[in-house]
């Protein structure tokens, strides 16, 4: 609790959520659990959004602001996020980013940070003369970082859509259910 966001990810009978009216935002992902919770908590603000990356421009403003002064892309940049698992269901995807590496300045883009990325990205970038990694590290930076390219190629849903968000084109891989 606090001036948080809290994007709920699903319900069933809600109960004891008077604690929701100490954040900041509460979001639902459907319309169905905006009236779940209402008929319990009428007169608890509720916003339906399926994702909460669709405000964050509108909550991290100030934030945004200053790291978009510091992006290392410009608009000449093509950004790439790559993960292994694309790389092991499109074995013929290496030689897809030379052609491009010829055509475009490459900027990898680490984003899924779990999965150990960066180390991939940084990998690639080495047999891609002229392409670099971007220093970005936290959320706010990447979003910047995302905003100022040319377009965007990538593994990740929320990735693509912090492209989305910021009218940068995107092609997303199609690698899970998510993403499809």
């Amino acid at each position: 609790p606090g001036p948080h966001i809290l994007n709920s990810v699903g319900i069933h009978m809600p109960d004891n959520l008077d604690f929701l009216r100490e954040y900041r935002l509460v979001s639902v992902r459907s319309k169905a659990e905006k009236t779940e919770i209402a008929r319990a908590y009428p007169d608890l603000e509720i916003e339906v959004h399926p994702c909460t990356t669709v405000l964050f421009d509108q909550f991290y403003a100030a934030e945004l602001e200053q790291a978009r002064r510091g992006t290392q892309g410009g608009d000449e940049w093509v950004g790439v996020h790559l993960n292994n698992t694309t790389l092991r269901k499109l074995p013929r995807l290496f030689p897809a980013l030379e052609q491009l590496n010829r055509e475009c300045r490459l900027m990898f883009i680490p984003f899924t940070h779990y999965e150990n990325d960066r180390f991939l990205m940084e990998t690639l970038s080495r047999w891609l003369p002229g392409s670099r990694v971007s220093p970005a590290n936290d959320v706010v930076s990447v979003f910047a970082e995302i905003g100022s390219l040319k377009a965007l190629v990538s593994s990740s849903m929320h990735a693509a859509m912090f492209a989305y968000l910021q009218n940068v084109p995107a092609l997303a891989f199609p690698q899970d259910h998510k993403l499809r």
